[in-house]
């Protein structure tokens, strides 16, 4: 079988499980390793060596992002180098390349980057902008509940318990299950936008046809809001300006762990960094021993 196949094949089984975001990298992950593999000569499979994996990472170390000055980041080889051992590792779980081949392949460390997260003050530039029930609706459970877009347009009418403020996640990150919660003021918008939307879809959120709201019809509405708010955001953004807050604001993260639906803790504790900084930047001007010692130096 040749690299090209096997890749067609591999996409193909990863539809059942994986959202459309996570499937548009793979393909154009392993679309660039088979591209490089077929510059060096190497289009099946047999030809791979680990010596292709080594030259592979240092071509990604020397390439130059697609729209912006500079090269890759530490964190965007990290990612696919890892779905590319991914693929290779199916390989050989398929019999088609060695496990021992494998094993040799790199995976570099990824730098440490803290998610970005809107200030309150760019929340509620954000959150002045008019716009429709629906897009409100959308906003503000975004906000509330911390959900990924790929959850958010696959929620059904019976997902949602307005008044106890619970959205059901059915089919979360992994296809995992989990609940999310969400305030009484994000309920009564939900409601607005429900009295006036007309579809027979059990979809929550629906076109101006009735029809459900994909990913990229998401992107679209917050990128509009965004656009005459004038603040850089998107659905993501927006579920890390959630996690934020609600430790800002005191909440545990393990609490936060289980309403993010994140299987390892330690991809919660990185929230627990961005709400310290912010934390730390406020109370730099409230230290009491700042303050004496400021006030030693201007009486002296």
């Amino acid at each position: 079988m040749n690299l090209t196949q096997a890749i067609d094949l591999f996409l193909k089984r990863k539809q059942v499980t994986c959202s459309t975001e996570t499937l548009q990298n793979y393909s154009s992950g392993l679309r660039l390793f088979s591209a490089w593999l077929a510059s060096v000569g190497v289009s099946d499979l047999d030809a791979l060596s680990e010596k292709h994996f080594f030259d592979y990472l240092d071509s990604l170390r020397s390439r130059n992002q697609f729209r912006r000055a500079g090269k890759l980041t530490t964190i965007t080889i990290h990612k696919r180098m890892k779905l590319t051992k991914s693929f290779l590792l199916w390989l050989a779980g398929q019999g088609l390349i060695a496990y021992a081949l494998v094993s040799k392949f790199p995976i570099p460390k990824a730098g440490k980057r803290l998610p970005k997260a809107l200030s309150p003050e760019q929340v509620k530039v954000l959150w002045a902008v008019p716009m429709s029930a629906r897009d409100k609706s959308i906003l503000a459970l975004f906000l509330d509940s911390g959900l990924r877009v790929t959850e958010l347009v696959n929620l059904v009418l019976l997902d949602l318990d307005l008044g106890r403020g619970v959205v059901h996640v059915a089919q979360g990150k992994g296809d995992k299950e989990r609940y999310a919660l969400f305030g009484q003021f994000t309920a009564e918008y939900l409601r607005v936008w429900l009295a006036e939307r007309e579809s027979s879809s059990d979809l929550v959120f629906v076109d101006k046809w009735g029809q459900g709201l994909t990913d990229s019809g998401v992107y679209k509405i917050i990128r509009r809001i965004a656009q005459q708010a004038g603040v850089k955001v998107h659905p993501h953004v927006l579920r890390h300006t959630f996690a934020t807050q609600y430790l800002d604001a005191g909440g545990q993260v393990t609490d936060l762990q289980f309403l993010m639906g994140h299987t390892e803790i330690q991809t919660t504790m990185i929230y627990l960094s961005v709400s310290l900084e912010r934390v730390r930047s406020q109370f730099a001007g409230r230290s009491l021993v700042n303050s004496i010692e400021g006030k030693k130096e201007s009486s002296a």
